[in-house]
């Protein structure tokens, strides 16, 4: 059997924090909008930039019933082609998600 080095034995020990409303099933979990998303600096060449997303609507999670969250899904998930640290945490998070509200997603 090979050895598996301090920072593997780190790694496979880490439980991310999550937001406590995550700990209710996902059927239970109700979105809200809220207010605009803005940025700090250069707001006109973000809004040029991003001209469909930019100023949408902030999601927040609340406590409710969610038929969306229950039905099977088919999700793909974009990189921008460049490192990037922590995408598989977001694409195994998504996954593990997925599974937990429906297992056919």
């Amino acid at each position: 059997m090979a050895e598996i080095s301090a920072v593997q034995t780190t790694r496979y020990g880490y439980a991310p924090k999550y937001p406590v409303i995550f700990k209710n099933e996902p059927g239970s979990i109700a979105l809200a909008l809220g207010g605009e998303t803005s940025c700090a600096h250069d707001r006109e060449a973000l809004q040029k930039q991003f001209k469909h997303l930019f100023g949408q609507p902030k999601v927040l999670f609340k406590k409710g019933k969610n038929e969306l969250a229950v039905k099977p899904y088919k999700i793909g998930v974009v990189l921008s082609g460049g490192p990037a640290p922590g995408g598989h945490n977001v694409i195994a998070g998504l996954l593990d998600a997925m599974k937990r509200a429906n297992k056919k997603s």
